[in-house]
């Protein structure tokens, strides 16, 4: 039986990046919610780590794998569900421009750095 390698299959690839990068938000968004109510964290974990994280996720996808259509819209898709669903009208609109604008750089600067075969 052949091994699955997150290197070859681009749609596993994003699934799986997409699913971290999911659970990294939503954590970022609980911690700073509801297990410290306290503002510095969540300016901390929304203006610095958040949007680290969203262009390193980019960047390492398209390095990877190129700039594929699907990962854009999939990350685009569940930035705009997770602004209205969670609450995130507390962070405002600047949650979904800086979502867009990590993911424009990242995958840009990635795809730059491409790695051929």
């Amino acid at each position: 039986m052949k091994k699955l390698k997150i290197s070859e299959n681009p749609l596993f690839a994003a699934a799986i990046y997409i699913l971290i990068w999911i659970a990294a938000g939503a954590g970022i968004f609980y911690y700073t919610t509801e297990v410290t109510t306290s503002l510095m964290p969540f300016i901390l974990g929304f203006l610095f780590v958040y949007p680290i994280g969203t262009l390193v996720a980019a960047f390492q996808y398209a390095k990877r794998h190129g700039i594929k259509w699907y990962y854009l819209l999939t990350v685009t898709a569940v930035t705009v569900v997770e602004y209205f669903l969670f609450g995130f009208d507390s962070v405002e609109p600047n949650y979904i421009v800086m979502t867009a604008i990590a993911m424009f750089f990242g995958t840009g600067i990635g795809s730059q750095f491409r790695q051929t075969k």
